[in-house]
């Protein structure tokens, strides 16, 4: 429909939508620099944004996106003055249809040589190789793909050896990783780097390193270390940090207020032989009933 293609890209590396991204940045700085302080009627300036970004010449085409559609600069307002009858332009079919056309082909032209220099400059810095299925490789993984409070500044910079199970492109590939990382397991081959003698790899985190599975709503809180209340514009909320049950200090988590709550009945049955009249204190000085009540 409509002739789209899809491209698959590897997660965190959305190289096949830079130019989606490009226009995003540049169209986020343009409303940033008309909103200034109107933050609350931000919309009401969607109209000449819209106009201002759709009259300006691209760098790559050396036109404007409304040049390239309608075969026509836009009039600005001063543009917007009375024509005299007699000397209003008149343009024959033909010849715009023809301008038209030799404006898409102008077009075309700038977009494929400028795509070209970028390919060139970007593959300066890719290196190209080709792993096959059933080869050991060590994976690089990114902070942003951790899971939300696992990451540790110690982390081995590579986990160890694992197989890859399928090349989708050149670029990107799917890793036989183990299912309590709970990450995606394709990865650009910009983060694989292969492993000839995987029995001799030692990472720094120690002999075969894994990444520590993600706390699951169904562990059980063993206590609450501390807790912060984090202000927002939308007036703010609580976070607890709890230490899960037969897991070491190291692994305490912060979770939400939402979480705590799905949480709270398995802490407080097993604390209630702990305190008195059916009731515990946390840090800090909050006050927790246990008889039916919330936070």
């Amino acid at each position: 429909m409509l002739n789209t293609k899809l491209k698959i890209s590897s997660t965190f590396h959305p190289k096949t939508d830079d130019q989606t991204e490009v226009v995003n940045q540049s169209l986020g700085n343009l409303l940033h620099s008309l909103v200034g302080e109107h933050v609350i009627n931000w919309d009401q300036i969607l109209p000449m944004v819209e106009f201002a970004y759709n009259s300006s010449v691209n760098s790559s085409t050396s036109h404007s996106p409304f040049e390239i559609v309608t075969g026509l600069l836009p009039r600005k307002p001063i543009d917007l003055v009375p024509l005299l009858m007699e000397g209003q332009p008149s343009i024959e079919a033909d010849a715009f249809s023809k301008h038209i056309h030799d404006l898409h082909e102008d077009v075309q032209r700038k977009i494929a040589l400028s795509n070209e220099n970028y390919k060139a400059q970007a593959d300066l810095k890719r290196k190209f190789v080709d792993f096959k299925e059933g080869d050991m490789i060590m994976v690089r993984i990114r902070l942003e793909r951790y899971p939300k409070g696992t990451y540790k500044k110690l982390h081995s910079k590579n986990v160890s050896p694992y197989r890859v199970l399928k090349k989708i492109s050149t670029n990107a590939h799917v890793i036989d990783l183990p299912e309590n990382m709970g990450i995606s397991n394709i990865f650009n081959i910009e983060d694989l780097t292969l492993c000839s003698n995987p029995e001799d790899v030692i990472t720094n985190g120690g002999p075969n390193a894994r990444l520590p599975p993600a706390p699951r709503l169904k562990e059980e809180i063993e206590d609450v270390i501390d807790h912060q209340i984090v202000s927002t514009r939308g007036g703010g909320y609580q976070k607890y940090l709890v230490k899960w049950r037969g897991k070491p200090l190291s692994d305490c988590t912060w979770i939400t207020d939402g979480e705590f709550q799905h949480l709270i009945k398995t802490f407080m049955r097993d604390f209630m032989p702990l305190t008195r009249q059916g009731r515990f204190f946390l840090s800090q000085g909050e006050l927790i009933e246990t008889s039916g009540s919330h936070l």
